[in-house]
Order: structure tokens, then sequence, then C-alpha cells
């Protein structure tokens, strides 16, 4: 297995689903992780195995509402009509063209330039996205959004979703105003609906305590917390390329990532 690939497996993690600059920049190691960047971009865009985990995500899903299960094990109101809440990056859109785009342009993330790449209006469907929410539709499941994309990008956001084939409901597409916590959006859904299944590739997608800037540790041990939640209640998705699980490595104080000479290498482990 060649070291592109093999860095790509040790950093492959959850991740976010707004796009944020990479921390894999600078220090000795810095060759190492630009292709590891490099290796996350073309797994998501050559490998017949990410196509399979997001059927297998969405199949999931599918199959937790067929069989009622999160229904018996919701917590909200029964009288509620049931609703279920995306993420949009990396979840229902790919956006690896954008990232591959940076690579290729020797460039990192830029409001400017994901603006540029939004405004396209280009992004296809993540595999298995699409029938997923068809079929929820039409079993009477209400379908919410909740991206961290900037709420000024909402019109070619929803064309994009129109033009991939989603029947959309612009009040059911939450963007992003003065903050990218999603915990105020998701009760504004509550509200009015019963929250039975969240999917994302992000843990802040699914509860308010991923919030928090927590260390590597931290988000593992939380984990623990939402154990059964996960593939019932809580359908992942896999991203590689970018997200919170960078920031983690961002948040061990005086050994940051910031003040090592070797980046994030030092993070590698071997035997």
């Amino acid at each position: 297995m060649n070291n592109v690939f093999c860095t790509l497996l040790i950093i492959t993690v959850l991740s976010s689903c707004s796009n944020s600059q990479s921390i894999f920049s600078g220090g000795a190691g810095s060759q190492n992780a630009e292709s590891s960047k490099l290796g996350a971009v073309l797994w998501q865009q050559t490998s017949a195995e990410y196509k399979a985990l997001c059927h297998q995500a969405f199949n999931i899903a599918r199959a937790q509402l067929e069989s009622g299960q999160v229904m018996r094990n919701s917590s909200g109101n029964s009288d509620r009509k049931p609703a279920i809440v995306l993420d949009l990056d990396e979840t229902v859109l790919n956006n690896s063209p954008y990232n591959g785009w940076l690579i290729t342009n020797n460039k990192s993330y830029s409001e400017e330039t994901w603006r540029e790449w939004v405004l396209k209006a280009k992004a296809t469907f993540i595999p298995g996205a699409q029938q997923f929410i068809d079929f929820a539709q039409s079993n009477g499941y209400e379908v919410f959004y909740i991206s961290n994309r900037s709420v000024e990008l909402l019109e070619p956001t929803l064309s994009n979703l129109e033009k991939s084939g989603i029947d959309i409901n612009k009040n059911h597409v939450f963007l992003k105003t003065n903050t990218s916590s999603k915990n105020e959006r998701r009760k504004k859904v509550r509200d009015n609906y019963d929250i039975v299944m969240l999917i994302g590739d992000n843990l802040a997608d699914f509860n308010n305590e991923f919030d928090e800037e927590l260390d590597i540790e931290a988000r593992k041990n939380l984990i623990e917390k939402f154990s059964s939640a996960f593939g019932n209640k809580f359908i992942v998705l896999p991203n590689a390329m970018y997200g919170d699980w960078e920031k983690a490595m961002k948040l061990l104080n005086s050994g940051s990532i910031q003040n090592q000479s070797n980046g994030p290498i030092k993070f590698l482990k071997g035997f």
C-alpha cells in the first residue's frame, strides 16, 4: 500500500459539513500531509468503496424508516409529523470538484473561491442521497436541510438541488446566519415536527455537544455516550477531505499542531 493511502486510512474520520481552511500546511511533514489531502479527494472521486459506503449509509437509513425503529425510539411528540434532517455538503451534495480544484491550483479554502463554486450550482448528488430523499418524502416524512453554507448562498443552493432533481421546499432549508452551531436550527424544526433521524458527515450534525471545541480524545470519548444512536437515529456519511476532525488536532495547546515542526505527522502511530 503506498504512502498516500496509508496516510489516508489513518486520517479518514468523520468531518464537518462546512468547508474550512486545511491545517495540513507548513512544517517538515507538509509534503506528506498534502499527499494525504490529494489521497482523500482521489478516494472520494475514484474509489468504489466510497460509493459503497454512501449507499450503505442510506440503505441503513431507509431500513430504519421501513422497520419503524426510529419512530419507536423517537423522544418527540407522536402527534407531530415525523421529520428527517440532513446536512448538505458531503451528505447530499458532492463538493469534491471544489477540493480537487484547490489542490490542482495550489490554493487553500477561501470564502471567495467557495462562493464561486457554489454559484455554479454544479455539485452532483452523493450516491444514494436522491433515492433516499424521494423514498422519505413519498412515505410521509418531512425532509429538512440544515447546512453551514452561508444564508447568502440560498438561491444557488436551491438551484443546485432543483437541477439535480430534488423536490425542494425553500422553507425547509436552514443555512448559516450568525453561528455555525446547528442547535437552534434543529430546535426550529422540533417546534413543529418530531425529528426521527439526522444524517450528516460530521458529529456536529447530530448533537450540540459536538459543537464544543474538543480535542481528539474528547471527541472519541463523547462518541460512547451516543453509541447506540449511530446506525439508528444518527446516520453518518464518509468524508476524509475536511472537517472538525482536523480542528481537533489544533486543540492540544502547547502540543498543538501549530507549534509542531513536523505538522500533522506527529499524530501518526506505528509499531
